[in-house]
């Protein structure tokens, strides 16, 4: 049995006297459902502005919640002494858990409170809220996230870089994580993923005060999980790059150790902040089968690109974008077999990208022979 408690859009929409009576009533009558039928349910899901630890402690005399696979709460920033929250009761089968934090400052407001899952874990804030570093640290200490598959973190934030406690989770096999510069950086550099495969990372805020700290610190990560017998199979990188210097998060040397080390990647997902010139990315991507320098993502065979720009009209009729996709595929070479030549690309994607109408025609004569290429200005 599942139960999602939604506030009906009636109530949401007017909040005077008699709406907030309503609301109420609404509201007690869930909680009773859910207390009244705790033993069955495989899935619970309460809004963001229930006071979950009020619905804890109405649960402090049942021990075990034996069906439950999936919770999904929201934790307000704590009025009560944190010694005096309940524990949640033991949920042995808990697969996936969805906490958002609403001003939550400190972990010892909700380590008590929450239980952790065996599987996936979403971590998130919301509206102005943010995820400070002490329940990011307090989180990364606990021995109960060592099997976790999943782990999605969306709006890490805080100011001054600093130390994390260095932590392996050794069957994290998908990262997702959104926050500042600072905040990635801090992230990355304390984790050690021996069984990642895909990577979703992306940032918002200015990085001008702190320069690009991803780049070495993603490195490094990588440098540390990486396991012969796994290897990182997709990589999204959202605003990592911008066309200022002082406001990348990556910087294009970081990029080119990055997949340097990061060789087994398949697909590549690019997304700058604002647009950008292409050409430095489309040279790092172009595989030469004569200089061993420039033969990185050997495996590549998909990529999407968003908000890329042909900053002059290719001299010559040669574009960057056109290069990197002849060095990875032709019309009448199928899959390769030798072992100083690249995989065959098969998907290009371009999204609200800046290209010159020669380069949009030799990319579309490429699709008419074969490869796969979407164009969406």
């Amino acid at each position: 049995m599942s139960l999602t408690v939604q506030l009906p859009l009636f109530l949401e929409a007017r909040m005077d006297a008699s709406v907030q009576l309503q609301a109420y009533f609404y509201e007690t009558i869930c909680q009773d459902v859910a207390i009244d039928f705790r033993q069955k349910w495989r899935c619970l899901c309460f809004p963001p502005d229930w006071d979950f630890h009020d619905l804890v402690s109405q649960l402090r005399d049942t021990v075990v919640l034996e069906h439950l696979e999936e919770l999904m709460f929201a934790i307000c920033g704590c009025t009560t002494s944190p010694d005096r929250h309940d524990y949640f009761p033991l949920s042995s089968h808990l697969h996936t858990l969805q906490l958002t934090l609403i001003d939550v400052d400190s972990f010892s407001c909700v380590e008590r409170t929450v239980p952790w899952p065996s599987h996936t874990l979403y971590l998130t804030s919301w509206g102005d809220s943010v995820i400070r570093r002490d329940v990011i640290r307090g989180c990364l200490q606990l021995g109960r996230l060592q099997d976790l598959v999943c782990l999605d973190i969306d709006g890490i934030e805080w100011e001054n870089p600093g130390v994390l406690p260095s932590t392996t989770l050794p069957h994290v096999r998908n990262l997702t994580v959104d926050g500042t510069i600072i905040a990635m950086g801090d992230l990355m550099g304390a984790l050690t993923l021996p069984s990642l495969e895909t990577m979703f990372l992306s940032i918002y805020g200015n990085s001008s005060d702190h320069g690009p700290v991803v780049g070495p610190a993603l490195a490094g990560l990588l440098r540390r999980s990486s396991h012969r017998n796994f290897g990182l199979y997709g990589l999204y990188l959202g605003w990592m790059l911008a066309e200022n210097d002082l406001e990348q998060a990556i910087s294009f040397e970081s990029l080119g150790e990055i997949f340097s080390i990061a060789n087994t990647i398949e697909e590549l997902y690019i997304s700058p902040e604002g647009m950008i010139d292409a050409s430095c990315l489309m040279d790092l991507l172009c595989y030469d089968i004569s200089n061993p320098a420039r033969q990185l993502l050997p495996s590549l065979r998909l990529f999407q690109g968003c908000g890329l720009s042909e900053a002059q009209e290719p001299q010559n009729n040669v574009s960057h974008f056109v290069s990197f996709v002849h060095s990875r595929w032709s019309p009448e070479n199928p899959e390769t077999t030798r072992s100083n030549r690249a995989a065959r690309l098969q998907t290009v994607t371009l999204l609200q990208c800046d290209l010159a109408s020669s380069t949009k025609d030799q990319l579309q004569t490429c699709h008419d022979a074969g490869l796969e290429f979407k164009f969406f200005s």
